[in-house]
């Protein structure tokens, strides 16, 4: 913007004034001149954005030092989560004369899942997860593409052999979860005595629901620094608040020599007379202890 001046004369009405000589002259009038110009604006406009600045740099300092220890505290409770650590099932035990044999035991496998927001290419992806566990490919790339869920489970029950060949596929977005699962060394002996349990880790039927609070134990709780997406990122001791308690093994009364007898005489009654089901239980007359129980039709616990 240019400089303006602007000049007020009073005209020529002023009032006469005389020299020493005798003679009379007008007097000049007053001026008054104001003078805007860019030097006076630029002071306006620098004085307020050091204003302004100066207001951020004391606002930074009052954050980041005077307030650092809360704040810093503040970011680091967001981020740490507090999880549950599962407690190790009690194995179940039975007798085989003289010493004591496994009926159930825990078996580390694992679980395959993805987040298909982060799989790059499903069809690859796919086609090389069936290089490793199996299965259908197409099946598999379809699950990859439902991009409005971020979980999917793939596959269940995988070896640990399995788990480090799709580590190094390095693909991402698919990753797997360490699970433990029952194992039945004797397959299919005991079945109904012995019972299942579900996917949550709860005992159902026979000895793993009656006996399931021992069984099962007490889990621990972990405190670790998430991700975004809630995954925790670090494990180790300093982390642990509670240490899990194993849950109590079990040795049953059963003998696994009278077990086998008695599911095959039963079998073997069942086909005689045509039946469908039954029962036959065998008991230590000088102790009450229950020596063999079985029970038909019967299943594979592996299976559920």
């Amino acid at each position: 913007m240019p400089a303006i001046a602007i000049n007020f004369h009073r005209g020529t009405t002023g009032r006469r004034q005389h020299d020493g000589r005798g003679r009379s002259r007008l007097a000049k009038a007053p001026v008054a001149t104001v003078v805007y110009n860019d030097i006076l604006r630029a002071r306006i406009i620098l004085g307020f954005l050091l204003a302004v600045f100066g207001g951020f740099v004391v606002r930074a300092f009052y954050l980041q030092v005077i307030r650092y220890d809360y704040y810093s505290k503040a970011a680091l409770n967001y981020q740490l989560k507090e999880y549950q650590i599962s407690a190790e099932r009690g194995v179940i035990l039975a007798k085989n004369g003289s010493r004591t044999v496994p009926l159930v035991l825990n078996e580390i496998k694992y679980t395959l899942f993805a987040d298909p927001v982060y799989v790059k290419d499903p069809d690859v992806a796919a086609k090389e997860l069936v290089d490793v566990i199996g299965g259908d490919q197409n099946d598999i790339a379809t699950k990859l593409k439902q991009t409005e869920t971020r979980y999917v489970i793939l596959a269940k029950k995988l070896s640990r052999e399995q788990h480090e060949k799709i580590t190094d596929l390095e693909l991402k977005g698919i990753g797997t979860r360490e699970e433990v699962y029952r194992t039945y060394p004797q397959g299919t002996l005991a079945a109904n005595t012995l019972g299942f349990v579900n996917d949550d880790g709860d005992g159902q039927y026979g000895i793993e629901q009656f006996l399931d609070k021992d069984l099962s134990g007490k889990e621990g709780q972990l405190k670790a620094i998430t991700d975004a997406k809630g995954v925790p990122l670090v494990s180790n001791p300093d982390n642990i608040i509670e240490e899990p308690v194993p849950g109590r093994a079990v040795t049953l009364s059963i003998d696994i020599g009278m077990q086998k007898q008695v599911e095959d005489i039963l079998k073997a009654g069942l086909d005689r007379s045509n039946s469908q089901q039954g029962s036959l239980l065998v008991m230590n007359p000088n102790n009450g202890q229950i020596v063999a129980m079985a029970s038909y039709p019967s299943y594979d616990p592996a299976d559920i």
